[in-house]
């Protein structure tokens, strides 16, 4: 029994480093988030979104009639993630 609790120490030990590395790699829930500029056809002007959250800071983007900006993140195991846009 302690052998194999301190194989599993070792294992965790070693792979713990890695865990930036495996960032992108999702083990909960995928979501996704689109904005879509659907403004009327005459607007002159485009879109001005700016996203954030407390972890990820998406930045100002411009979008002009019909263009879509999105994307996505891992729901967080123990607390929710909560992003912010301004328009």
């Amino acid at each position: 029994m302690a052998i194999s609790f301190i194989k599993i120490f070792l294992l965790l030990l070693i792979i713990s480093p890695l865990d930036l590395s495996i960032a992108k790699v999702c083990l909960t829930t995928d979501l996704q988030v689109h904005i879509i500029n659907k403004l009327p056809n005459q607007s002159l002007l485009s879109l001005r979104i700016h996203c954030e959250s407390g972890n990820d800071e998406l930045g100002i983007h411009n979008l002009a009639i019909d263009e879509d900006y999105n994307w996505q993140f891992c729901k967080a195991f123990k607390e929710n993630t909560l992003y912010f846009c301004r328009f």
